[in-house]
C-alpha cells in the first residue's frame, strides 16, 4: 500500500477499496490537524463510513462498534453523505437523461426515489445502454463521470440486488 502523505493524500485514500480501513486512514490523517486538507479528508471518511454500510449484512451500529464510535456519529455521517449522492446522482442522471432517448420518464422514476443506490443502479443501467447519447466535453460530462465513479463505490459487492 502507499504511503499516505499530506501531499497525496486526496488522491490515495478515496482508492482504499474497504470502506472501514479508508475510514481508519482518513482518522489518521485528521488526527495530525492540517488544516488546508481537514474538509476534504472529512468529506473522504463520511464517504467511507456511508459505504461502509451498505456492504451486505452492515448496519449503522455494527460500523459503529468497527469504527470504535456511536451510532449517532455514524448516522450523522451517513446522512451527510447520502444527501451529498443523491444531489450527485440526480446531477448525473439530468445529464444523461437530458439527451434522448433517456427522455422524462426515466428522469421522474429516477428523482422519485430517495435510495441511492437505486439511483446508482438506473445511472450505470443508463450508461450500458447503446442508444444513450452521452454530453460532449464540458460540466455536464463531468457530472456524469464523477456520478458513474460514484455508483460504482456505492454498487461494489451489491451484484445481486
Amino acid at each position: 500500500m502507499t504511503e499516505i502523505t499530506p501531499g497525496n493524500a486526496l488522491q490515495v485514500l478515496p482508492g482504499i477499496t474497504d470502506p472501514v480501513a479508508r475510514a481508519f486512514a482518513c482518522d489518521d490523517l485528521l488526527s495530525r490537524k492540517i488544516p488546508e486538507l481537514q474538509a476534504a479528508i472529512a468529506e473522504v471518511r463520511r464517504a467511507a463510513v456511508y459505504d461502509a454500510t451498505l456492504r451486505p449484512g452492515a448496519s449503522a451500529a455494527t460500523v459503529a462498534a468497527e469504527l470504535g464510535v456511536s451510532d449517532k456519529a455514524i448516522s450523522k455521517a451517513v446522512s451527510e453523505q447520502r444527501h451529498n449522492d443523491r444531489e450527485l446522482m440526480r446531477e448525473a442522471l439530468a445529464s444523461v437523461l437530458a439527451y434522448p432517448p433517456g427522455g422524462t420518464i426515466a428522469l421522474q422514476q429516477a428523482y422519485m426515489t430517495r435510495s441511492v443506490p437505486g439511483m446508482a443502479r438506473q445511472l450505470l443501467h443508463l450508461l450500458a445502454r447503446p442508444d444513450v447519447e452521452l454530453p460532449g466535453p464540458g460540466p455536464k460530462a463531468d457530472a456524469v463521470a464523477r456520478g458513474r465513479e460514484r455508483a460504482e463505490t456505492i454498487l461494489d459487492g451489491h451484484d445481486d440486488e
